[in-house]
């Protein structure tokens, strides 16, 4: 049951916070934006590094994530909108997204970049890693 609790605080945690950014309103998107960031790994989006702990007990699952992105790409604020069963992925996801630089939003009508926010799912997969 405190696990239980614990997700539900972080996903109230994550959907009580602001969705501003130094006061301006950060539309809520389907998808990442086309257009890739400095990438820093072989593939995008980088894949998160797997808790050996997690492979070696042989954990799975998928979490879920909503992610504040900066005008610079930068994840401004992650919350776990559906958690997996195991805290141990959930904090790994949460780990590699506030290190991840995004797609940069740049909507039509505007003059430049602007922050956003999206649902970001996670695999965590023993067969693919």
């Amino acid at each position: 049951m405190p696990m239980l609790c614990r997700n539900i605080a972080i996903v109230l945690l994550g959907l009580l916070s602001t969705c501003a950014i130094a006061g301006e309103s950060c539309p809520m998107l389907d998808h990442l934006p086309a257009g890739n960031p400095e990438i820093r790994c072989s593939s995008y989006p980088c894949p998160p590094t797997y808790p050996r702990a997690a492979l070696r007990s042989g954990l799975e699952g998928k979490v879920v994530l909503l992610v504040t992105v900066a005008r610079s790409g930068a994840a401004e604020a992650v919350a776990v909108a559906t958690p997996s069963q195991s805290s141990t992925l959930n904090d790994a996801a949460i780990r590699s997204v506030k290190s991840a630089l995004f797609p940069i939003y740049r909507p039509a009508g505007h003059s430049g970049p602007q922050c956003y926010r999206v649902r970001y799912p996670i695999e965590f997969n023993q067969k693919s890693n």
